[in-house]
């Protein structure tokens, strides 16, 4: 499935979610629960440092809601970009958090320390 747009409820992710078309990126936001299973697999692509416009991101909306990680994230740097070191991307937004992902992130490095997103690091 490719997504942007709106989920007004909840969400489960147990195959491939890409966000974008192409070259191009968005938001995806889910106003209920976001769960990936282990089958699940969520495909990020990063082409500059602004969200939405550069970058995708999964966006999980509305007091008490939840995102349930597992399976894999995958991330591909798109339309030439290069990252600085010591960027950071904010993939996902969202209440809270649980679980982690088999992340497939290389240059990057993806931190869960916050409760309230996860990122990724150059």
């Amino acid at each position: 499935m490719i997504g942007l747009g709106t989920v007004n409820g909840n969400f489960t992710n147990a195959g491939t979610l890409s966000l974008g078309f192409g070259g191009s990126t968005g938001i995806l936001t889910v106003n209920g629960n976001y769960t990936q299973t282990l089958s699940g697999t969520l495909n990020i692509k990063i082409g500059g440092t602004i969200a939405g416009t550069q970058y995708v991101q999964l966006v999980v909306a509305g007091t008490g809601h939840v995102a349930t990680l597992a399976g894999t994230l995958n991330v591909s740097i798109i339309n030439g970009f290069s990252p600085a070191l010591d960027s950071t991307y904010l993939i996902l937004l969202c209440p809270s958090h649980s679980g982690m992902f088999t992340a497939n992130v290389a240059p990057f490095t993806i931190s869960y320390a916050d409760p309230t997103d996860v990122r990724l690091t150059r």
